[in-house]
């Protein structure tokens, strides 16, 4: 499966690497667990970055990455499985300890999780202490620039 993920020039080449989410908890992961999360979009990818920016801070000099998840190692975290509030702000306790079992355990590299922001997409977790980690491709890098109407 191609996914998809936005990181600033200086974090590109770490970007399976989790080290943002480690140093930020984000909706799926308390701060301390690495954790990558990617798009199954490039506009969820892009919608991901765009929900935490306001109209002064239009996004510069992002790098586009795609990657290839191996499809055997993508974990569909079942409707009936989704913590409660998974999709509230401000992000749940519940919902952030999920996540990070789902690294702990390291059963799977991949959980494909609901998208709060874009009903119906899945972001997809990848769990960077996972051996299959290095099974994960980069198939290109490249520039990307946010048209400003977006944010207008």
């Amino acid at each position: 499966m191609r996914a998809y993920r936005l990181s600033r020039p200086e974090y590109a080449s770490t970007a399976l690497e989790g080290i943002g989410a480690k140093l930020f908890p984000g909706r799926w992961n308390r701060k301390g667990v690495a954790m990558v999360y990617l798009g199954e979009h490039v506009s969820l990818a892009m919608l991901e970055v765009l929900v935490h920016m306001n109209l002064a801070d239009v996004p510069a000099g992002h790098r586009l990455q795609t990657f290839e998840v191996p499809d055997g190692e993508i974990y569909r975290l079942p409707e009936s499985d989704w913590p409660d509030g998974w999709n509230e702000l401000p992000y749940r306790d519940t919902v952030r300890e999920a996540g990070s079992r789902f690294v702990s355990e390291g059963r799977h590299l991949a959980m494909a999780v609901p998208s709060a922001i874009a009903p119906g997409e899945r972001n997809i977790l990848l769990n960077p202490l996972h051996p299959a980690i290095a099974r994960v491709a980069l198939v290109s890098d490249q520039p990307l620039a946010f048209d400003g109407r977006l944010l207008t």
